[in-house]
């Protein structure tokens, strides 16, 4: 079961050459969130994002979910309960867990709507191995892929190991065979092991799915494939999906390089979150379900990162830097009021929510989660 920490303080800090924001400390009480408010001191923010030196990553696609080292299948769950209700005062929808921050590096989950919390031992401590969906999440090992429920008996999804690739859909996932250094047959599932659709025939790196296809790279260019065949959507490298928006980080003949949302419905031209250094110091990004939104975690290591939250046309809504919640992944929630990030200061998790005059940051219940490696967003 997780453990509470002592009293937690938060405090962001505004990167040089911001208009300042008033100091924030964000007091967690052993599982009572503490709603605080940032605002600006006045006038709109600058453009622009700050850059630095590449982080180096495991691998160069996050999405990407494919084991096929042996792992345990036994699964459990304990629960207990916070003060029953909402944990931030009002309902998001979504449970979060909390990776590798259990006993041995278990996975620690704590339901926002009701104060319910747990621990579920999915029969892996690859933090990467997994993908969350309605409920529960979906884990491939060896020897099969299995849905396990936070509550409940897992489900056996397939026989065999396969590449996971999650969906805007919260009940279904695309499972890609492996076929050495080219993806194979794509066959979409609901949670049950049930087919809806393929099999599909994705060549390349495969790196993220709608419920339609696949979108896959190769040679420097962004295609999916879908039911009607393969097309080119784009150059550049594919790095995020959010609903129906991929991110992509796209340079010119010039060298210059920049964020462009593509949309994969093919109903709206690409439009851009602004320029990037192009040297691979974007460490992590991705857009909101909305896709009006992205965040960005840019860094030249892990104890020296910025998060920020940018706009279309590249306005910096928000910007954190220096350690805390600057130095983790980051998880939208399903309707794109916010996100969820570790902070790896004092407070454990945060939610942060985007809105017109300013930001609202309430800390999650004060876990002891220091040692955790991510941050996911279940949603119900």
């Amino acid at each position: 079961m997780p453990e509470r920490s002592a009293e937690a303080e938060t405090r962001v800090r505004v990167a040089p050459g911001r208009r300042p924001w008033r100091s924030l400390a964000v007091v967690a009480l052993l599982g009572v969130a503490v709603a605080a408010v940032l605002t600006l001191d006045g006038g709109d923010a600058p453009q622009g994002g700050r850059t630095g030196k590449a982080a180096e990553r495991e691998d160069p696609d996050e999405g990407r979910t494919t084991t096929t080292r042996p792992r345990s299948t036994t699964t459990s769950t304990t629960t207990s309960t916070l003060p029953p209700g909402p944990v931030l005062g009002h309902p998001v929808g979504a449970t979060v867990v909390f990776v590798g921050a259990g006993p041995g590096g278990g996975w620690n989950w704590v339901d926002l709507d009701t104060g319910a919390m747990g621990e579920v031992d999915l029969g892996t401590r690859d933090a990467y191995a997994v993908v969350p969906v309605r409920g529960g999440l979906v884990v491939s090992t060896g020897s099969s892929v299995r849905y396990v429920p936070l509550t409940g008996e897992p489900v056996e999804l397939q026989a065999g190991s396969a590449q996971v690739v999650p969906t805007e859909r919260p009940d279904a996932v695309w499972l890609v065979e492996e076929s050495g250094q080219e993806a194979g047959p794509a066959r979409l599932v609901d949670l049950t092991g049930r087919v809806l659709r393929g099999p599909l025939d994705p060549r390349g790196w495969v790196s993220h799915g709608t419920s339609e296809g696949l979108v896959h790279q190769r040679g420097g260019r962004i295609y999916l494939t879908d039911g009607a065949g393969t097309r080119a959507i784009g150059t550049g490298d594919a790095r995020s999906r959010g609903g129906r928006w991929l991110v992509a980080e796209t340079c010119d003949d010039l060298g210059r390089c920049g964020l462009e949302r593509f949309d994969l419905l093919g109903e709206e031209r690409p439009r851009s979150f602004g320029p990037t250094a192009g040297d691979g110091s974007l460490w992590w990004t991705e857009p909101s379900p909305t896709g009006d939104l992205a965040v960005l975690v840019t860094a030249s290591d892990h104890s020296d990162a910025t998060l920020s939250v940018v706009a279309l046309g590249g306005e910096v809504r928000w910007e954190a830097a220096g350690s805390g919640v600057a130095a983790s992944e980051a998880g939208w929630l399903p309707d794109g009021s916010g996100f969820v990030a570790l902070d790896r200061g004092r407070a454990g998790g945060v939610l942060v929510s985007v809105r017109g005059d300013g930001v609202i940051v309430e800390p999650l219940p004060s876990l002891s989660i220091r040692s955790a490696e991510r941050i996911l967003v279940v949603p119900h």
